[in-house]
């Protein structure tokens, strides 16, 4: 009796880890997301602005990830490492105009640290979060379409 309790168990667990939620993350490649908020829950806040910030995740020449877009004011770009549910952005770079609108150059800044912080991607119903190592979810996107 043990043993085909033993071999049940192991059949459940091989079951579980091939259907484990979040495990693998949707072909990123060749969306467009909208920030929608800084943070989640009771702290998140909206962006400020006229200018949506916009994150587009393409393939470059190679089959890896970029990320691009614009950060409330200028154009942004950097490498991406997209791995199930990890993310990695690196070299993250922008133009360097100056906007006169109150706080965006400070969303901006805010908005660019808070991506080269992410570690975590993840996407459900209608909205991507991008979280960082100890787990607080840093940016929360929709859907958005091509600026």
């Amino acid at each position: 009796m043990m043993r085909w309790y033993g071999i049940l168990m192991l059949g459940a667990l091989a079951l579980c880890a091939c259907s484990t939620p979040g495990a693998q993350s949707p072909d990123l490649a060749g969306t467009t997301w909208r920030l929608t908020s800084f943070g989640d829950g009771g702290a998140a806040r909206a962006p400020i602005g006229t200018v949506p910030i916009i994150m587009a995740i393409t393939r470059d020449d190679a089959g890896g990830f970029q990320v691009g877009g614009t950060s409330g004011c200028n154009q942004y770009a950097a490498a991406l490492t997209v791995d199930g549910t990890s993310f990695l952005a690196r070299d993250v770079a922008g133009t360097m105009m100056a906007c006169v609108e109150p706080g965006i150059m400070e969303q901006e800044g805010a908005y660019l640290t808070a991506l080269s912080a992410a570690r975590v991607v993840h996407v459900e119903v209608g909205e991507l979060h991008l979280i960082d190592e100890a787990g607080t979810t840093l940016l929360v996107f929709a859907p958005a379409t091509q600026p």
